[in-house]
């Protein structure tokens, strides 16, 4: 395989492969080794198409990432410990969602985490494919508001990311950029706030050799 073409080139395949993920896996496998070392032509795919990245240390892009300057960053909890007490709850009207009134209620050892795991979650669910079609339907509005409110919940969310090491001689990070990739992630799951376990930052050191020309 020849060394001198771009280092980003488009892939048209004959015919547009169903599992990408499986087809780009074989592209790799299959360019493995192009360098006459250890590189390979990575698999970028984007909204004009896939491209192949040369990855190699004499003929394309390549990275090292240093030991022991990681950078680790968690969501923290609601709280730490089991509430109690008295909450208002809102009555709504099943036939309109019209609000009808009001109660309160006494909760005991509710543990926030799960509550507001499953509130996401609902968010989530509310804004489906299909549920978010019908709502812009029936109500424009509506939907633009509800898609408004999640990315003002998504950027919220994110400022509750936290270094999970703060204070120690373990990487401090950019916690600005971190916080900005976690509501990026949100912005397509709301509930994934609690299932991403950390946010990982790696400083790399990178390196370009060859020609460039095609690098977008």
């Amino acid at each position: 395989m020849s060394q001198n073409v771009p280092l980003v080139s488009p892939i048209t395949p004959e015919v547009p492969p169903a599992d990408v993920a499986a087809w780009a896996s074989e592209f790799e496998e299959a360019s493995a080794g192009f360098d006459g070392a250890d590189g390979r032509l990575r698999v970028l795919a984007g909204a004009d198409g896939l491209w192949a990245l040369r990855w190699s240390r004499t003929a394309g892009v390549w990275a090292e990432f240093p030991r022991g300057e990681a950078a680790y960053f968690t969501f923290a909890p609601l709280s730490t410990r089991l509430m109690s007490g008295p909450a208002r709850v809102v009555e709504y009207d099943p036939a309109t969602l019209e609000t009808v009134g009001e109660t309160s209620e006494i909760f005991s050892a509710v543990d926030l985490d799960v509550w507001g795991q499953a509130f996401l979650e609902a968010l989530d669910d509310l804004l489906s494919p299909g549920m978010a079609e019908a709502i812009a339907r029936v109500d424009e509005r509506a939907y633009a508001e509800l898609v408004r409110r999640r990315e003002q919940m998504a950027k919220a969310l994110a400022w509750r990311l936290v270094p999970v090491y703060a204070g120690s001689a373990v990487g401090v990070g950019d916690l600005e950029a971190a916080r900005g990739e976690f509501e990026q992630a949100l912005l397509d799951s709301l509930s994934r706030a609690y299932t991403i376990s950390a946010v990982v930052q790696v400083p790399a050191s990178v390196q370009v050799t060859g020609d460039a020309s095609g690098l977008r």
